[in-house]
């Protein structure tokens, strides 16, 4: 099983509030506001899926979440979905489950039952120290479907070493060690940073336009420029956002600037003298 190729994706929403007199459409949060609502998907640091939430049932992560996880998936790879506690809706889990992707997120108000306990190989990480990695089954069968009660999943409990809070990592990941899902799910705070990146250094915080097709195509465009830079920042082993956006852009008037002098400029003077010649 492991042979096939692992396509990780960290996937989480982000929301840009307006003036609900500037929006005819959006979500009712709060009053006189409108939330947007938009849903990104991250595979190797690039936005690979992204959508735009409109119905009010999607201010719920339980509702929001699975429509991104569980749509487009590599069949020809083993999908391991990253995601936040946004998502406690036993069935979701189940419904993962069930559509082969497998997934890493937290847990957090659910009682369990406990099937079985597995053998740690290694109890540290440079955050956490693992307590217990167990084969367990949702200890309540509310809003389950009759037929998915008997479900296991895998818990991974671990101690924060600065904090000392317990954190209780979910998954149906069967082929890594408790360690490797811990540190697969800490990488997921990269959508964290690309969410800020996008809303401060691509100002996808202020909207340009206020219908929906605008919107999608700022969305759109917003996603491009992030592709571009993510590779660039990648392919020129840039650490920060900030500064491989500003290289981006000098390299961006050097080269528009070097094929205005070499290509443009000779074109437009023989034009500027033909026009003198005729004259």
């Amino acid at each position: 099983m492991t042979a096939k190729k692992i396509e990780v994706s960290k996937i989480d929403t982000t929301i840009v509030t307006l003036s609900s007199k500037l929006l005819k459409f959006g979500l009712d949060d709060n009053q006189g506001i409108k939330t947007l609502k938009f849903g990104v998907e991250l595979r190797a640091g690039i936005p690979v899926n992204l959508m735009l939430f409109k119905g009010q049932e999607y201010l719920s992560e339980d509702n929001a979440l699975p429509k991104l996880i569980l749509d487009k998936k590599q069949k020809k790879a083993l999908n391991i979905a990253i995601f936040d506690r946004g998502v406690q809706r036993k069935q979701n889990f189940v419904d993962f489950h069930k559509a082969g992707i497998y997934f890493i997120s937290r847990l957090s108000t659910q009682k369990v039952k406990v099937i079985k306990r597995l053998p740690l190989a290694e109890k540290q990480t440079t955050t956490l120290t693992i307590l217990s990695d167990q084969i367990i089954r949702f200890a309540s069968n509310e809003n389950l479907k009759p037929e998915d009660v008997e479900t296991e999943f895998r818990l991974v409990i671990g101690k924060n070493n600065h904090t000392k809070q317990k954190i209780y990592f979910l998954t149906n990941v069967d082929f890594l060690s408790a360690v490797e899902i811990t540190e697969l799910y800490k990488s997921r705070w990269e959508i964290e940073t690309f969410f800020k990146f996008i809303k401060q250094q691509l100002n996808f915080s202020h909207l340009l336009s206020r219908n929906e097709n605008g919107i999608k195509v700022v969305m759109y465009l917003t996603m491009i420029t992030a592709i571009l830079l993510t590779l660039y920042k990648q392919l020129n082993n840039i650490m920060g956002w900030t500064v491989a956006k500003i290289k981006f852009l000098d390299e961006l008037y050097v080269w528009a600037r070097d094929e205005w002098n070499i290509r443009l400029l000779p074109v437009a003077s023989l034009s500027v003298a033909a026009k003198a010649n005729s004259s």
